[in-house]
């Protein structure tokens, strides 16, 4: 995973979601300020932007260390910086020009990056279950339920009389691979955070809109838990 974040971090950078900061130049009159914006950016003589205009607060800021961000920030940093603070400033050539709100993760570049997250969770985690023997994934079945586990033997009956070579692993969901580990194997923290793990990647899947149903700091939680774990589990 560690290559494979490097390779994201290359690829999944803040000023992909970013927008051009609108700015204004002093004097002006907050009443005449536009109110399609939340945040305006205070343009100096010289050009540069040390404040901006909070629209909902009503009044002049200036920009702080915690709100400045690079441009080519990989979004890992970016959805940490964001867990606290509602929109951060990007700078390129030293210079700020840009900002991500809160609003602008729930771009399709976002959601792409974080369903690679749990790909390779995915990917893992069906490698472990793989290790289970028959006697104790029949056993680990029935204790997902009846009907839970009638659908899922008629689905690999179906596989099977098309491809030979077709494992009980392919067919499982998402949910059902999390269960059956942890019926197999005692992990205390991913029984902890299976009930957010779940819906998460099923909301992205869908296309929902993620940030409407999580926080922002339960997303970058979420995906330092699957980096942390992927680790200890990956067997190549």
């Amino acid at each position: 995973m560690n290559s494979l974040m490097n390779s994201l971090d290359n690829i999944y950078q803040a000023q992909y979601l970013a927008s051009s900061l609108e700015t204004i130049t002093p004097p002006f009159e907050k009443d005449k300020i536009r109110k399609d914006f939340d945040v305006i950016g205070i343009r100096n003589s010289d050009g540069s932007i040390e404040k901006y205009f909070d629209v909902l607060e009503g009044k002049a800021v200036p920009i702080s260390l915690k709100q400045l961000l690079s441009a080519y920030t990989p979004f890992i940093d970016l959805l940490k910086s964001l867990s606290s603070q509602r929109f951060v400033f990007l700078m390129k050539s030293s210079v700020v020009g840009y900002i991500v709100t809160v609003a602008d993760l729930e771009k399709s570049l976002m959601k792409a990056y974080l369903f690679t997250f749990f790909v390779v969770f995915e990917n893992t985690i069906t490698k472990c279950i793989q290790k289970i023997e028959k006697n104790e994934m029949t056993e680990c079945l029935k204790k997902m339920g009846e009907d839970r586990e009638k659908q899922i033997l008629k689905t690999f009956e179906k596989k099977k009389k098309r491809n030979e070579e077709i494992s009980i692993q392919e067919c499982l969901l998402f949910s059902d691979k999390i269960n059956l580990y942890l019926c197999s194997c005692k992990d205390k923290e991913l029984a902890k955070i299976k009930d957010k793990l779940i819906p998460l990647r099923n909301g992205i899947a869908h296309g929902d809109q993620i940030f409407l149903s999580f926080k922002v700091k339960e997303v970058y939680s979420i995906l330092i838990f699957i980096l942390e774990w992927e680790k200890r589990h990956r067997t190549v």
